[in-house]
Formats: C-alpha cells, structure tokens, sequence
C-alpha cells in the first residue's frame, strides 16, 4: 500500500519514511518524527544524480545547469521545493517529539546519531 491508507492501515508502532513538509504531515503527539535535513549543494548534486537515472523523473537528460535552476526556483521539482520543505519542518526541531540532524553528521558518525537521543522510547 502506498500514501495515506499505507500509513493509516499499517500495524502500530509502525515506521515510514517520507518527504511530506511538516505543514501537510498528519501530526500526533503520540508520534516520534526524525528530521534529516541536508546541505543545499549536496542536496541538489545527489538529486541530480537520482534524477538522471529515473526516466520518469524531469531531466534524465538534462544538463546539471538546467537542474540547478529549477532547484532554486523550486515549483518545477518532482518532490517540491527543498527550501519551503527545510523552512516549514525547521521551526519544530526542538519540539519534544521531533528529533533533528543533519545527513552529514550521521555519515560522520559511525553509528548512527539516531541511537544517541533514545527516540525510540
């Protein structure tokens, strides 16, 4: 099962990964949310990368030039906007369920950073 009735059909506890914004996450305070976030620049190059091996994605056959300005711009990206999604989950970082890191430290890390905050109860 995919999207809404995945979710609301899978057995509890449960875990999904996901890039909704935080505005259209369906909230709970019984849930548990990791946030990842990402340098821009490394974002936008492994996107790219994605991008070009996945037909049914935008530019499979683009030039990085062409990517990078429909990143900025934002509107023309298949999952939407990198910043609006930064910018709405960022505010809620240090809320009390809501455990934030970036995808550099847990690569720095060798194991994971995750496990270092005991989220999972």
């Amino acid at each position: 099962m995919l999207g809404m009735e995945g979710i609301t059909n899978m057995p509890r506890p449960g875990a999904f990964k996901t890039q909704i914004p935080y505005s259209y996450m369906p909230f709970s305070t019984d849930a548990r949310y990791i946030f990842v976030s990402r340098n821009p620049k490394d974002c936008c190059v492994s996107f790219f990368h994605h991008a070009r091996r996945q037909p049914g994605l935008c530019f499979w056959d683009g030039e990085f030039n062409d990517f990078f300005e429909c990143f900025i711009e934002g509107d023309k990206m298949p999952y939407g906007d990198y910043f609006d999604h930064l910018l709405d989950w960022y505010p809620h970082r240090k809320d009390s369920n809501v455990f934030y890191t970036k995808y550099e430290d847990m690569k720095r890390i060798s194991k994971c950073c995750i496990e270092s905050r005991e989220i999972s109860g």
